[in-house]
């Protein structure tokens, strides 16, 4: 189909510098879509925290090799597959933040599973190398720890694609890309700043599990700042 220009007239702007701090605030301007841009980013911000995290999980608590971390990058995203796929069947084409309080919470809910399965398990260290994918998997308790991040991922994606949907549709369409553009920003903002925390947690002689329980708890005002301000009444996402 064609997909003439929304905004004919405008011009690349090369101070990137200034042009960075006008898209931030032109994505500002309508608070459902900064908000919904918010909760995208802490979407980031808890998936790099994962993800980055996988191998010092894999190595330092389960002695197990990047085969095991690899399998938990598989799980993650198998996780987010379902929980997209499912989220799609749950709204049937509504544009609507109703299921994203509850997703939000269990991923609160699965993360705070994961750090008691984990701590809860014996894991003797090797004679010899790092488990592998199937000398893990038959450790008692390993495969709910993999559940559970199934279970993180999966309601990652129910929580986060209403949120995309919702700076599509609530976006003042002249200045669509701009406000993706910005929504991308402040999505790498979060990610640096996820890493930084996640350092700073490890630095201070805390384990792989307190920075995990730390973002379940973060999570949680997250949810209560944020969602209040997100639309949750059915539209069409054909509008």
């Amino acid at each position: 189909p064609k997909a003439p220009a929304p905004a004919p007239a405008l011009r690349v702007n090369p101070n990137f510098l200034g042009e960075t701090v006008n898209i931030i605030r032109l994505t500002a301007e309508r608070r459902s879509v900064f908000m919904a841009v918010l909760g995208i980013s802490w979407f980031w911000f808890v998936g790099t925290i994962f993800l980055t995290q996988f191998p010092t999980l894999a190595k330092d608590h389960f002695y197990a090799n990047e085969q095991v971390t690899n399998f938990f990058i598989a799980a993650f995203t198998i996780g987010i597959m379902i929980g997209s796929l499912a989220c799609n069947r749950l709204l049937k084409g509504e544009i609507t933040a109703r299921y994203v309080p509850l997703a939000s919470a269990a991923i609160t809910l699965a993360s705070f599973a994961l750090v008691i399965v984990a701590n809860m398990m014996t894991v003797p260290q090797p004679e010899t190398g790092l488990y592998g994918i199937a000398e893990f998997l038959s450790l008692t308790g390993a495969p709910l720890v993999v559940l559970a991040l199934v279970g993180i991922a999966a309601f990652g994606g129910i929580y986060v694609v209403p949120l995309f949907a919702i700076v599509q549709n609530h976006s003042d369409q002249s200045a669509l890309s701009r406000t993706i553009a910005g929504n991308n920003i402040i999505n790498a903002l979060f990610m640096v700043a996820a890493s930084l925390l996640a350092v700073f947690i490890l630095k201070t002689g805390n384990s792989v599990l307190a920075i995990f329980s730390v973002v379940a708890i973060l999570n949680v005002f997250v949810a209560a700042s944020i969602y209040r301000f997100l639309p949750t009444g059915g539209e069409s996402s054909s509008a």
